[in-house]
């Protein structure tokens, strides 16, 4: 697996650079990779997102240079800020011999297992994505399957 460090880079160029890379990954040009960066500010929302989700209007947030991407990624609204770090797979599921939901659950334990080397006690919730510290979520996870 191939792992490129983005450094902070704008959402529209990571999404134009994902498109790219899946249709190579689909062709058989590159292996497997994860691209991991940070992005200016932005909001996200997925295939579940509904308008009464966002709490601030539009215009409020273009107003302070956030603009809103509708993808077609799972879950709800995400906020992303410098500071978090994003890791965006471009892989074949099929090449691991695993299906979506174990590919999801062994991101869970990667983050779990980075967390603890940092003293940072995580755990994930039953029937819920992502990771959690307490009653605070402190990874997110959301993927698009396609091909």
């Amino acid at each position: 697996m191939i792992a490129v460090n983005l450094g902070r880079t704008a959402y529209s160029e990571v999404l134009y650079l994902q498109e790219l890379c899946h249709a190579a990954r689909v062709k058989g040009r590159i292996e497997d990779m994860i691209m991991l960066l940070e992005h200016d500010p932005v909001i996200t929302m997925g295939s579940s997102a509904a308008a009464k989700d966002l709490l601030v209007t539009e215009e409020e947030l273009a107003q302070q240079g956030i603009p809103i991407y509708h993808v077609s990624r799972g879950g709800r609204i995400t906020c992303h800020y410098p500071g978090q770090l994003v890791g965006y797979f471009i892989i074949n599921l099929n090449l691991f011999g695993w299906d979506v939901h174990r590919f999801v659950r062994g991101i869970e334990d990667s983050i779990i297992l980075t967390l603890a080397d940092y003293g940072v006690q995580a755990e994930t919730i039953r029937h819920m994505t992502g990771v959690w510290t307490g009653n605070n979520k402190i990874a997110a996870i959301g993927i698009e399957v396609r091909k």
